[in-house]
């Protein structure tokens, strides 16, 4: 009978021989079967040492491309955090008082689809005071970037050749967390694909009597962080992002700021109230002058 070995790894990385009661009876029938029998499993423990060492590479190799991967993951994460930055021939300073338009403005509160009773009426209160939100944000972020050097102001006839959407600022859209400013434009600022700048953005916008108009872009996404929570029970807060992008009359990209501002906590449901947002957003505001300004090529 043909004697067929099984090898099986252990959890030590080594090999283990196994073979079947009857295979093992007709070993031990001669002292020179026994004899095959250790020699081959000595055999075996010896070759078994070069699978080991290829294992141990191959898991080299891919602890090595993972420790890649997390290096590159973290150092292109850190241009998504928190920043501001400008062009080199950009003085951030109030004295400049560059005319920009506001072309577009928009705040998005995201929605917890899975939400129960209790939340989804949080939802719909909060999302229906967005207008107050709205406007309060805009003279905020206009307090703001006047101390950059950039005065903003509303032209609805000028900001909407950008392309309009009556459906988004529908109240059926504010209903689902979605606010447009009343004044601006729905479409976004777009690229030239050829160049990389907002040029075609620049020449549906300016005015050609003033060539030092700029254009601004502004953005608030609310999300919800929590502070100790279980499931659902526990204390809840709002987070805003709150990303800025300024043009000049070229479509050059001049300014451009990412901020965060949490508000305060309150139990069980995420206060997204006028108050409470004003808190937020002014906390996302006043991080701008903790952060170092980058310049942009």
């Amino acid at each position: 009978m043909p004697l067929v070995w099984f090898y099986l790894p252990t959890r030590k990385g080594g090999w283990r021989i196994l073979a079947s009661d009857s295979q093992i009876n007709t070993v031990k029938d001669t002292a020179h079967q026994r004899a095959v029998f250790h020699s081959d499993a000595a055999l075996c423990a010896a070759s078994a040492t070069y699978p080991k060492k290829e294992q141990e590479m191959q898991m080299k190799k891919t602890l090595l491309i993972v420790t890649m991967l997390c290096v590159l993951f973290m150092g292109g994460c850190g241009t998504l955090g928190p920043h501001v930055a400008k062009t080199s021939d950009i003085v951030l300073n109030q004295e400049a008082a560059r005319p920009t338009l506001m072309v577009s403005m928009f705040i998005q509160n995201e929605q917890d689809e899975n939400a129960g009773v209790l939340r989804a009426a949080n939802n719909a209160a909060n999302n229906a005071q967005l207008d107050t939100i709205g406007a309060d944000a805009y003279n905020q972020v206009a307090t703001m970037l006047a101390k950059d050097g950039f005065v903003l102001s509303t032209d609805p006839p000028q900001a909407k050749k950008l392309g309009e959407s009556k459906m988004a600022k529908s109240n059926a859209a504010k209903a689902g967390g979605v606010w447009y400013h009343p004044d601006g434009a729905t479409a976004q600022f777009t690229k030239v694909s050829i160049n990389g700048d907002y040029s075609d953005t620049a020449l549906t916008l300016r005015d050609q009597e003033d060539l030092e108009e700029h254009f601004a872009q502004i953005s608030i996404t609310v999300g919800e962080g929590s502070g100790f929570a279980i499931g659902r029970i526990g204390r809840f807060y709002p987070i805003v992002y709150l990303r800025i992008l300024i043009l000049n009359n070229q479509g050059r990209a001049v300014y451009k700021t990412y901020l965060v501002g949490e508000g305060d906590k309150n139990f069980l449901v995420t206060d997204r109230s006028p108050a409470n947002m004003k808190i937020a957003i002014s906390r996302a505001l006043r991080s701008r002058t903790q952060l170092d300004v980058d310049t942009m090529k």
